[in-house]
């Protein structure tokens, strides 16, 4: 086999090769351009997830800290309670220290009508000192059991006003306290449903996570077979400048063996005397004949 020959079949050899390469690049190219469109489209996703997530938890938030201001307010409500029940407890211990003297069954009124009776006794009746002594000695007693009376009622009157305000701040707080268990439920929903995304994303991140790294792989199998689609196209050319070069030098030897033929020809006839053609008469101008 001649070498132009197995320059022809090496050439016909590497663009077969070069087509193999060019599909296989196109498929590669295909390949990855799904790939890197499936990656954009779950990390699309995945933001999409995240701002879901953070709208979420902004709600979230925003319950978790109403229901601190909540228990703040059952915590401040509480020790007003328990300031309450101090007073209260007082009041109870005053009124255990405060007897009366008719056990609390004659009012502030009648002490005041019998004080003024005797009082207008002194002043219309005529008493001697002994009586009047004892006289005014009952006044005084009135008047003291009177201003115990007064004292009592208006301790009793102040546990009323202390029961009613802590039956109000106790109902306040169970309000509150229901209104805890309501927001503290719709939070745990926020809270589950968060959990849910978070999933969701670590699945789609590991997917897209994925479909990266096989997008990677197929973009270096493409750089690979570029480099070679270059390496054989930079044969190719030198085959080509091989056969260029082999053409040339059979061109020159076609040449010479036509002027080596025209000259054996002109050599005859001019042994014969005949006249030569112009090619001839050239042929053997070239190789000095004539000089």
């Amino acid at each position: 086999m001649d070498l132009r020959r197995k320059v022809e079949q090496e050439l016909e050899r590497l663009q077969g090769e070069l087509e193999e390469i060019d599909r296989r690049c196109k498929e590669l190219e295909e390949r990855s351009r799904r790939l890197r469109e499936r990656r954009d489209e779950l990390n699309g996703k995945v933001k999409e997830l995240i701002s879901e997530a953070k709208s979420l938890k902004e709600s979230r938030d925003k319950l978790n800290e109403k229901i601190r201001e909540i228990k703040s307010n059952i915590e401040v409500d509480r020790k007003k309670l328990d300031e309450l029940e101090k007073e209260r407890q007082k009041i109870l211990g005053e009124l255990e220290r405060t007897p009366l003297k008719f056990g609390g069954k004659v009012g502030v009124r009648e002490l005041e009508k019998r004080i003024r009776k005797l009082d207008w006794m002194i002043q219309t009746t005529p008493l001697s000192l002994d009586e009047e002594r004892v006289v005014i000695s009952k006044i005084k007693e009135l008047k003291r059991e009177s201003l115990t009376l007064k004292k009592v009622e208006r301790l009793k009157k102040r546990l009323e006003e202390l029961d009613l305000e802590s039956k109000a701040l106790s109902k306040v707080n169970r309000l509150r306290r229901d209104e805890i268990g309501r927001l503290a439920e719709e939070s745990r929903g926020f809270h589950e449903k968060l959990l849910s995304i978070s999933t969701k994303i670590s699945g789609l991140k590991d997917e897209a996570d994925e479909a990266h790294k096989r997008f990677v792989e197929v973009l270096t199998k493409v750089k690979d077979l570029r480099k070679k689609r270059a390496e054989i196209r930079e044969k190719i050319r030198g085959l080509k400048a091989q056969l260029r070069s082999i053409d040339e030098e059979e061109r020159k030897k076609r040449e010479q063996r036509i002027l080596e033929n025209l000259r054996i020809s002109a050599f005859k006839k001019l042994e014969k005397g005949e006249k030569l053609s112009w090619e001839e008469f050239k042929a053997l101008g070239e190789v000095g004949e004539f000089t």
